[in-house]
C-alpha cells in the first residue's frame, strides 16, 4: 500500500478530489450544525428585550404622579396661614419644576401663579421690602394666572395695583381700579389716592386727571371729599387760582364738618395761605388761628401751619412772634 495509514487501509485509495469533496460536506454539515446552535438563541433575546422594554414601560407608566394639587393647596394653606416664605418653598422648590407636565392642569397653574402672588406680596410686606423685583414677579405672576383664565378677585386686584404703581407703571394701575366695584368702594379710593401721591409733580396732568376722578365717585367718604378739595386747592394756589381756591374752600367747609380734626385743620390752613395770597392778612391769621386748634404737633401740617402764621405775623408787623413761630418750626 502506498502512503497508507496501517490502522486505515483504505485511506490511500480515496482520491485526492474525493477526499476534498468530502472534507467540504463535513464543513458544510458542522457550520449547519453549529448555526442552528446559535440562531435559537436570536429569537429569545429578541422576546427577552421585549419583555423587559415591556416591564419597564410598565414601570413608568404604574409609578405615581407627584401630588402637585396637594402640594399647591398646600402652599394655599400657607399664605392663608399668614406663612408666605414656607408657601414660597414649596411653590418654587416642589411645584415650578413640574409645571410644564402634561398632567397638571390648567386650574392647577391658576392656583399656583396666584398663590406664589399672594406669598410674595405678603412676603414684600411683612419684611418691608422696598425693590421693584418682587412687585415685578406679583405682576408678572397675576398676568399669567391671566392667561390661564383665572378671573382677579378684589384683593388680587387691590395687590397688583399697589405693585404697579410701586413700578411706575401707571397707566396699566389705572385701568385696573375701575374694575373694583361699590362692595370695594374705599379700597377703589384709596389706591386711586395712592396713584395720585405717587404720580406727584412727575405728571400733574396724570395726577389731576385722577383728582378729577376721584372727585367724581359717588362713594367717596367724607374724609376722602376733604383730602381731594386740599389737593386740588394747592394745585389751584400753585397756578395762581387763588379766588377760585378760596370759593371752592368756603363751600366745602360745611360739607366736611363731620371730618377729622386732622383733614379740616389742613383745610383752614390752605384758606389762610389763600387769603394770604390775596394780602388778606388779617382773615389769614383768623384761618391759622382755627386751624393750629385741630392741628395736633407731629401732624404733617402742623410745621407748615406754623410757618404760613409766622409769614403772616410778620406782615401784620409782629416780627418778635412771627421769630419765635420759625423757630419752633426748625426746632421740630
Amino acid at each position: 500500500m502506498r502512503g497508507g495509514d496501517p490502522d486505515n487501509p483504505f485511506r490511500a485509495l480515496v482520491r485526492p478530489e474525493t477526499n476534498r469533496l468530502a472534507e467540504q460536506i463535513h464543513n458544510r454539515d458542522t457550520r449547519r450544525h453549529r448555526s442552528w446552535r446559535e440562531l435559537w438563541q436570536a429569537p429569545t433575546l429578541v422576546i427577552a428585550a421585549a419583555l423587559l422594554v415591556g416591564g419597564v414601560s410598565t414601570m413608568v407608566l404604574s409609578k405615581p404622579q407627584p401630588d402637585v394639587q396637594g402640594m399647591v393647596t398646600r402652599a394655599e394653606g400657607l399664605v392663608e396661614s399668614n406663612e408666605p416664605e414656607r408657601a414660597l418653598e414649596i411653590l418654587n422648590d416642589r411645584v415650578r419644576p413640574l409645571l410644564a407636565e402634561p398632567y397638571v392642569t390648567r386650574e392647577i397653574r391658576q392656583r399656583f401663579h396666584v398663590a406664589r402672588a399672594r406669598a410674595i406680596s405678603d412676603g414684600v410686606r411683612q419684611l418691608d421690602l422696598t425693590g421693584d423685583a418682587n412687585h415685578e414677579r406679583i405682576a408678572d405672576e397675576y398676568v399669567k394666572a391671566e392667561g390661564d383664565g383665572f378671573e382677579l378677585t378684589a384683593d388680587d386686584t387691590t395687590r397688583l395695583v399697589r405693585s404697579l404703581i410701586r413700578l411706575s407703571r401707571f397707566d396699566d394701575a389705572i385701568a385696573r381700579i375701575p374694575t373694583l366695584g361699590d362692595e370695594s368702594a374705599s379700597v377703589r379710593v384709596s389706591l386711586r389716592r395712592e396713584l395720585i401721591q405717587a404720580v406727584g409733580d412727575t405728571n400733574r396732568q396724570l395726577a389731576d386727571e385722577q383728582l378729577l376722578e376721584l372727585d367724581a365717585d359717588p362713594m367717596l367718604s367724607v374724609e376722602d371729599r376733604a383730602w381731594v378739595v386740599a389737593r386740588q386747592t394747592e394745585e389751584r394756589l400753585s397756578n395762581g387760582y387763588v379766588e377760585e381756591a378760596i370759593a371752592r374752600l368756603l363751600r366745602t367747609m360745611p360739607r366736611v364738618a363731620s371730618a377729622s380734626p386732622e383733614a379740616r385743620g389742613e383745610l383752614l390752613m390752605l384758606l389762610g395761605v389763600a387769603y394770604a395770597q390775596t394780602d388778606a392778612f388779617a382773615d389769614a391769621e383768623k384761618q391759622f388761628d382755627r386751624a393750629m386748634e385741630l392741628i395736633e404737633p407731629g401732624w404733617p401740617q402742623y410745621a407748615r401751619s406754623l410757618f404760613e402764621r409766622g409769614r403772616v405775623l410778620a406782615s401784620l408787623q409782629r416780627p418778635v412772634v412771627a421769630r419765635e413761630l420759625f423757630y419752633v418750626v426748625v426746632a421740630s
